[in-house]
């Protein structure tokens, strides 16, 4: 009997011991995934800040120009991957009453594949986006709205970005006044129209010069640049009609973003580029 009560009180400590063990094990493993996220965490964002993103919000008459760049200012090269063709978006609300007019990716459909950037020190990205100050159709009140513009990665260098903390915010200032382009004395070009796709665009359009260039672009690469159009003489201020035919090889397209076509003066002595006009070729996404 007394061999019997030893044995159970033996099995007994075993048991608790092996418990407290398994205990023990238990907190330091969960202890452990705590810290391997938080140091994912800080290693996120270390890789953030050496990206540096600035926003240029240019106020014309009819749109808003949104320019987008973001430059790395790191030491090594970096990767920055996209879950699909919306690589940034911009919101536009309401000041006072914080009602949202204008979101970029409402209504648009982009390309589901992963896009990947890769980044050298000092290398730039650049984006360039219009909205016309409409909202539901109708041109928005004179009033103050608040601008955020928010890239949205989703890797980089292979690490998951769960927040972003590239994000600018400003504020513009719609007014009521449309000033008609064709109405301003240092308007060169107007009526301007884009037909054609993938690659192939014929493009129409009246100018005040006897000669001006245009670059073809996506934000990212030139894939036609300063090529010069010839018109021939002219009297001063009198509009001239032109026709560009814009050929780019289907391979060679972006698989996504805007492909832009702008028109300007240049200067061959100074190499000064003036009076730029910009214009949608395609949108890819």
């Amino acid at each position: 009997m007394k061999q019997l009560l030893g044995f159970i009180i033996a099995f007994g400590l075993i048991f608790l011991l092996t418990g407290c063990g398994v205990s023990g094990q238990e907190d330091h493993s969960t202890s452990g995934d705590g810290t391997d996220q938080q140091g994912e965490v800080n290693e996120v964002e270390e890789l953030l800040d050496q990206l540096k993103f600035d926003i240029d919000l240019e106020n014309q008459d009819d749109h808003l120009i949104v320019k987008m760049t973001l430059e790395h200012m790191g030491d090594d090269e970096m990767t920055l991957s996209f879950s699909s063709g919306q690589q940034y978006e911009i919101v536009v609300s309401e000041q006072e009453s914080g009602e949202e007019v204008y979101r970029y990716s409402e209504g648009k459909m982009f390309t589901q594949a992963i896009i990947t950037e890769d980044l050298k020190p000092g290398d730039q990205l650049t984006w360039e986006e219009e909205w016309d100050y409409t909202h539901e159709g109708e041109r928005v009140e004179s009033d103050d709205y608040d601008v955020s513009v928010e890239m949205l990665p989703q890797e980089v260098d292979g690490h998951t970005v769960e927040e972003s903390s590239l994000i600018k915010k400003s504020t513009i200032q719609v007014s009521d006044e449309v000033v008609e382009s064709a109405n301003s004395d240092d308007e060169r070009f107007r009526h301007i129209e884009v037909s054609g796709e993938n690659g192939d665009y014929q493009v129409t359009g009246e100018t005040k010069e006897e000669n001006f260039h245009y670059s073809v672009e996506d934000g990212h690469h030139l894939f036609m640049n300063n090529e010069k159009v010839e018109l021939g003489e002219s009297s001063d201020d009198e509009w001239q009609s032109f026709e560009l035919e814009i050929s780019i090889d289907e391979e060679n397209l972006p698989e996504y973003g805007v492909l832009s076509l702008i028109l300007y003066q240049y200067d061959d002595e100074t190499e000064e580029q003036t009076n730029h006009y910009h214009t949608k070729l395609e949108d890819f996404n």
